[in-house]
């Protein structure tokens, strides 16, 4: 019989505690990444997975996505979040970590790093094959994605 890694009975309070009190930074990801509007990508948050809770969770391409406060900088929560980050890895889980300062500051720059850990682009460099050189690069541009950062000037 296999056991339920996600969205266990055991979390579920605490994860319903975490969607009611997300903070300000959860909350601008959260509505950039809701809905399939980021990339086309199906995002969970405050996702249950093994006895952890990711902030975001995309089971597409099996990365989560954590928003860290001030509290992950103490000694305490900082071992902590490197068993969990090695447990969600162990799993084949990749974990992309911005602080708080990160989302307010450069939310750009927090999106664009989503979309290469997402979509990781093959090499740019050409390739010569029978005589013809050919390039891996695959015509490719941040703004060409459906991501409505123009729609969200203001909210910072």
């Amino acid at each position: 019989m296999q056991r339920k890694l996600y969205d266990k009975s055991s979390t579920k309070e605490k994860r319903t505690i975490l969607r009611e009190n997300q903070t300000k930074a959860e909350y601008i990801i959260w509505e950039i990444l809701r809905n399939r509007k980021f990339l086309g990508l199906k995002f969970r948050r405050q996702h249950g997975i093994g006895e952890y809770i990711a902030d975001f969770y995309c089971s597409e391409k099996k990365i989560v996505i954590e928003i860290d406060g001030d509290t992950h900088f103490k000694d305490d929560a900082v071992e902590y979040d490197k068993i969990r980050t090695k447990f969600f890895n162990e799993i084949g889980i990749k974990v992309i970590r911005f602080t708080n300062i990160e989302v307010y500051q450069n939310i750009k720059e927090v999106l664009e790093e989503i979309e290469r850990e997402t979509y990781p682009h093959p090499s740019p460099l050409p390739v010569k094959e029978r005589g013809v050189l050919k390039s891996n690069a695959v015509p490719f541009s941040f703004t060409g994605r459906r991501c409505p950062i123009g729609r969200m000037r203001g909210m910072f």
